[in-house]
């Protein structure tokens, strides 16, 4: 955002501008709250190595957000259970104004 203080001297056709104030915008300005934001947590000593943990090679658990008729639960399921043995499949029910959550109990 930008703020200007305009001057004009019509009878030499002169136009003075000066800025008042400048404010990022946009992009920008999202940066910028970023960079606030991790320089606050970085002084608070939230990047410490002690903090870190290694990510996984695997997920233990996958979720998937469908309706409940959807044709495609059976075609997750399989192929999720022949790739990744083992893996939890979490189901989201969502289906237009009702949303209910469920664990795995999808038919």
């Amino acid at each position: 955002m930008l703020s200007v203080v305009s001057k004009s001297m019509n009878q030499v056709g002169v136009t003075l501008s000066s800025l008042k104030k400048a404010e990022p915008d946009g992009v920008r300005a999202l940066a910028i709250q970023f960079e606030q934001l991790k320089k606050k947590l970085s002084e608070e000593g939230l990047f410490q190595e002690r903090f870190k943990q290694a990510i996984p090679q695997f997920a233990k658990r996958i979720g998937v957000v469908t309706s409940r008729s959807g044709a495609v639960i059976q075609d997750i399921i399989t192929t999720v259970s022949r790739r990744f043995p083992g893996v939890e499949i979490v189901f989201i029910s969502y289906q237009g104004s009702r949303r209910r959550g469920s664990r795995g109990d999808c038919p």
